[in-house]
């Protein structure tokens, strides 16, 4: 490359730098000429007229103050505030000239910054300071409104006295508060101090307005005090003394003590109101309502319950007549079955025991009506007395119904036992019928052992049966061995049965191979032997097996196989 092309480069690179250079600068002045404009439209927004308005009212004490406050904000904002934002803005014009971007950068963040603080200062200034300009009115309109209540009020304590009770002194007293926080408010306002006098008159209008709810609420709880309460307590005293008089008696019977307290009560509200403590005296006066009410329930029971200790003693008269009567009818029941079935001591003795747990209650109930004719006595303990009672009865007649269900039971048992005797009879009969049919030689003695002993069983059961009194329960164990036993029988006949099926089967086949071989005519010898001779058709088809086995291996598993599915097709 020459110096030429060189030259060329530095002359490409120069205008690229200068164009650069020109881009940014223009970009940061359209920046610092933005915020100039924001700059003199804070300047425009003076607050020096509204500031000279408040010179020209006679302010003091903590209007003064605030005013004073404000304004020393607002000089600050002139004299220090906005002159920074020049400052900062001429900053960074004179480092955009330098091509100083960076620092021209950070003085433009910090102008914006500062005119976003101030115009936020002065946005706040301006309202406080047209709220201070504005209170006067404020005041003496709200001070108005508030003087028109106020003579509400008097007017109402005044024409309504009567209403107020014993509150009345202490209503007159709040009023004449009220009325010096008014002259506070007007001495204030007349001073020009027009914040304190906004206080007070605030704090005026909060109670105008509870002495309002308190003239509202205080003729209805007096209303209850002295008119509702005393009826109620009234008629609790005369309905309390009229129940005495019938001999009736209460639990824990503080009644007229409760009354006399719930009396004192009375006095305790009216005090409590005359002080204006109105909520404690509606807390008051709701335990006074709730004691009321226990003591009308409380009384209200007791003559219920009267009522139902004579309803259920009758009740309870015709329970027990119709129980002992059914119980003289299961104890006749009861022996007249004993006679034919040998009880349990449990089942036996039910008639007797359902009998003494009558007597037991008949006299506790007997007890009670006696007392009731004799003294008075708190009907809601004989009503809970007279119920545990019945409660007994109705487990008597259950335990008197579940004995009658268990004598019942007895001959339905012996039905099912004899019917079952029958049926294992029957099955045995088909056992000996099976034998017969196959024509055998003989039987082993360990198998006519089973069945004679089954069958002296079964007649065992039938002779247990047979007797004029009857052991269920003996019956019922016999019954449990039979039914073993002859399902035994029953399997030990079918496998007796196959073994020698088997074995006739596998004769023939083991017979073919009688020329081959000495040791097989041994094995149908000895196999016939154990056939006819002893009748042990378990050796005499093992000895077959053993040589067939050892001539033809699987050959028996195969005579099985096809013996079993001819037996299940059949």
């Amino acid at each position: 490359m020459g110096v030429e092309g060189i030259i060329v480069i530095i002359l490409v690179l120069f205008i690229i730098g200068y164009v650069a250079a020109y881009i940014m600068k223009t970009r940061h002045y359209r920046v610092i000429d933005a915020m100039e404009e924001k700059k003199k439209e804070l300047g425009q927004r003076s607050l020096n007229e509204q500031f000279q308005q408040g010179d020209r009212l006679t302010l003091s004490g903590k209007s003064e103050e605030e005013f004073k406050k404000l304004l020393h904000r607002w000089n600050r904002v002139e004299t220090q505030e906005m002159p920074s934002i020049e400052n900062h803005l001429f900053e960074a014009e004179k480092s955009v000239d330098l091509l100083r971007f960076s620092k021209a950068k950070k003085a433009e963040e910090t102008a914006h910054e500062t005119i976003s603080s101030v115009t936020g200062n002065i946005e706040q200034i301006q309202k406080e300071l047209e709220q201070l300009l504005r209170r006067p009115m404020e005041n003496q309109t709200l001070a108005e409104q508030t003087q028109q209540r106020y003579q509400q009020l008097r007017k109402r304590l005044l024409t309504q006295s009567f209403t107020f009770g014993p509150a009345l002194e202490e209503l007159e007293n709040r009023l004449s508060e009220m009325e010096e926080q008014s002259s506070v408010f007007f001495a204030y306002t007349s001073e020009g101090d027009h914040m304190a006098g906004r206080q007070v008159l605030d704090q005026l209008d909060k109670d105008i307005e509870k002495m309002e709810h308190q003239l509202d609420v205080i003729p209805e709880e007096l209303e209850v005090l002295d008119k509702v309460f005393p009826e109620d307590l009234k008629e609790l005293r005369k309905g309390y003394e009229m129940l005495r008089k019938q001999d009736m008696k209460f639990p824990d019977d503080t009644i007229l003590e409760d009354i006399q307290q719930l009396e004192e009560q009375l006095t305790v509200s009216k005090q409590l109101i005359g002080r204006l403590a109105l909520e404690e005296a509606a807390s008051n006066n709701d335990a006074i309502d709730d004691r009321i009410g226990d003591l009308y329930e409380k009384m209200e029971k007791e003559v219920q319950a009267k009522e139902t200790v004579r309803k259920e003693a009758m009740n309870l008269r015709k329970a027990f007549h119709y129980l002992a009567e059914r119980n003289r009818r299961l104890r006749i029941e009861t022996d007249r079955i004993g006679q034919n079935y040998v009880l349990s001591e449990e089942l036996a003795s039910a008639g007797e025991r359902s009998k003494e747990k009558l007597e037991k209650n008949q006299q506790e109930f007997e007890l009670i009506q006696e007392n009731l004719s004799d003294f008075p006595m708190i009907f809601s303990e004989v009503q809970q007395r007279l119920e545990d009672i019945f409660e007994q009865l109705e487990q008597i007649n259950d335990d008197q119904e579940q004995t009658y269900e268990d004598l019942q039971h007895l001959r339905q048992e012996e039905q099912e036992i004899k019917q079952h005797v029958d049926e294992m009879e029957l099955r045995m009969r088909a056992v000996k019928r099976k034998i017969e049919m196959h024509h055998l030689p003989g039987l082993p003695e360990q198998y006519l052992d089973l069945f004679f002993y089954v069958t002296d069983r079964i007649e065992e059961l039938a002779i247990e049966l047979s007797q004029l009194q009857m052991d269920i329960q003996k019956a019922r164990e016999l019954e449990r061995l039979c039914e073993e036993e002859v399902q035994k029988i029953e399997v030990e006949t079918d496998q007796l049965i196959d073994t020698v099926r088997l074995t006739e089967l596998t004769m023939p086949y083991i017979n073919r191979h009688r020329s081959e071989s000495e040791n097989v005519e041994e094995a149908i010898q000895q196999s016939r032997y154990y056939f006819r001779e002893e009748f042990d058709y378990d050796a005499a088809l093992n000895v077959l097996v053993q040589e067939l086995e050892r001539i033809e291996p699987g050959a028996f598993e195969e005579i099985k196989a096809n013996y079993q599915q001819y037996n299940e097709g059949m």
